[in-house]
């Protein structure tokens, strides 16, 4: 987890060290439960998916976007944990399996 927060900070910094933000802020969240339930088998043990969960984001520019949990999940790790903890969904299956890791590393 400690590369994932490397990585995320790296790449939103200039060899100047300056920040450079692509987006201003996750700003609305969906989910579509055909989506996750779709070729879904029972079983015991809950899934880890992001399928069906989409992020309105506000880009730098001013426009907004649906985006992929998963695609942003993986390029904004922290802002996405962040969101999710401030929208209450860190116990929705998608969210439950990680943003605790991040929320715990940020704070160490």
């Amino acid at each position: 987890m400690a590369n994932k927060i490397t990585e995320n900070m790296y790449t939103q910094c200039d060899i100047h060290s300056n920040q450079h933000l692509l987006f201003k802020a996750i700003v609305d969240h969906s989910y579509n439960e055909e989506v996750t339930l779709q070729g879904k088998e029972e079983s015991l043990h809950q899934q880890k998916t992001t399928k069906g969960w989409m992020l309105a984001v506000k880009w730098k520019d001013s426009s907004t976007s649906w985006e992929k949990l998963l695609d942003l999940k993986e390029s904004f790790t922290i802002e996405v944990a962040d969101y999710a903890t401030a929208s209450n969904l860190c116990e929705k299956p998608a969210f439950s399996w990680w943003v605790k890791n991040v929320d715990n590393s940020t704070k160490t």
